[in-house]
């Protein structure tokens, strides 16, 4: 829905405010997560049953782990048009390889939760990441 208003941008800064209207729906799409991750002894125990409680933490740090991707994409979907998705790409690969090495060295130690933690980890420092893309672009004029 956006990415036709954010391709048509000149540069960075006026794809940004292209960007405003669809904030509120951005925000809005987190609100679940929280609900998710608040509540999700009583989901997976509604959807998996009784036997399954314990996997209620892992449920739950996955749906925290979606909220920096939320905010994340919008802006990603920007810097990608804007011809920045060299740069978007090589940290999504880092990101990646820290989510995987995350999980094999957390999983170790705290099982499905670890799992779940590096995907924390693989979406914080990609968010991180893509701030300081955005940040580069913006503070270059917002040129492409």
């Amino acid at each position: 829905m956006a990415t036709p208003t954010c391709a048509a941008a000149v540069n960075v800064k006026s794809g940004l405010a292209q960007l405003r209207p669809f904030w509120i729906l951005i925000v809005a799409s987190a609100a679940p997560c929280l609900v998710l991750a608040a509540f999700s002894d009583r989901f997976t125990e509604l959807l998996l049953g009784p036997a399954f409680a314990q996997s209620a933490s892992v449920l739950a740090l996955l749906a925290v782990g979606v909220i920096p991707t939320i905010f994340a994409q919008p802006v990603n979907m920007l810097l990608q048009v804007q011809n920045r998705d060299a740069s978007i790409a090589v940290w999504s690969t880092i990101a990646t390889l820290i989510r995987l090495a995350g999980a094999g060295t957390l999983g170790a130690f705290l099982g499905a939760n670890g799992g779940a933690i590096s995907v924390i980890l693989q979406q914080v420092v990609l968010c991180v990441a893509i701030g300081f893309i955005l940040r580069s672009a913006i503070r270059r004029g917002g040129e492409a």
